[in-house]
């Protein structure tokens, strides 16, 4: 029988006894492969000082609504705006009569909270008011908060 030399070694599997057995692709250290090649620019690839003001926007098409899946099309769009803004927004997602529900509670619920003063949620001082959706099924609409 082997000797253990630590108990660490117990919980690590020996899947590969040398670098030569791992498949081609692990054997390349991260920083010399490009990932994602398609998806992931360099820095270099914008010109910063021309990027957009506005974030961009896909318009998912009827069937990617009713599927609620982008295209992969519109998938890798979305992802490159993502990798270089920061964020893209998706149109018309969210049904706007969920949004007009939930917005008039929230509204209600809001200037409830404002009446109590100094005693309502306030966030840091008396301008900032803290408020979540509301935690009660009537309210929780999925197209919301998957989105």
């Amino acid at each position: 029988m082997k000797a253990i030399s630590s108990p660490t070694m117990l919980l690590r599997p020996r899947l590969f006894s040398s670098i030569s057995n791992l498949p081609s692709c692990l054997r390349t250290p991260l920083t010399s492969r490009r990932t994602m090649a398609s998806l992931t620019p360099n820095n270099h690839d914008y010109d910063h000082e021309n990027l957009p003001s506005e974030p961009a926007t896909i318009h998912p098409s009827r069937s990617e609504l009713l599927n609620a899946r982008l295209s992969p099309r519109n998938l890798e769009l979305a992802v490159r705006h993502l990798h270089r803004d920061g964020l893209v927004i998706v149109a018309d997602v969210v049904p706007h009569a969920d949004l007009d529900a939930l917005n008039a509670k929230m509204v209600q619920d809001a200037l409830y909270l404002r009446s109590l003063g100094d005693k309502g949620p306030f966030n840091y001082n008396l301008g900032n008011l803290q408020q979540d959706p509301p935690p009660v099924a009537e309210y929780f609409y999925k197209s919301i908060f998957t989105s």
